[in-house]
């Protein structure tokens, strides 16, 4: 939604989960994504996922499996207006191909603290 963004998500695969961080600069100019893998896990395991935002809309990703502690990316992100609508944060689930089934992703809750 804005000029350019970042996220933390989970991409399924045989046998195993797959926790990405994605950033793409630039977007509104038709610049690529670029994709890292932080970590692997089995399918059935439940994590933590975080974005910090820090002062002046500076914001860094991280995911856990206690809950406690985190394992940041070690990257920030400078979060930035958008066209119309301006930076958001926010879940989403989607599916890279046509099946019958659409697929679909369990949220326990979702919390923003100050």
């Amino acid at each position: 939604m804005g000029q350019s963004y970042a996220t933390i998500f989970l991409r399924s695969a045989k046998n195993k989960t797959e926790l990405i961080y994605a950033v793409c600069r630039k977007a509104a100019e038709g610049k690529p994504e670029t994709e890292r893998v932080l970590a692997e896990f089995k399918p059935e395991t439940d994590l933590h996922l975080r974005v910090k935002v820090g002062k002046g809309g500076q914001c860094e990703f991280g995911f856990s499996e206690d809950g406690a502690n985190f394992k940041m990316t070690g990257e920030r992100f400078q979060a930035e207006v958008g066209r119309w609508i301006g930076a958001k944060v926010g879940l989403f689930c989607t599916r890279e191909t046509q099946t019958n089934d659409s697929g679909y992703a369990d949220y326990d809750w979702f919390r923003i603290t100050p």
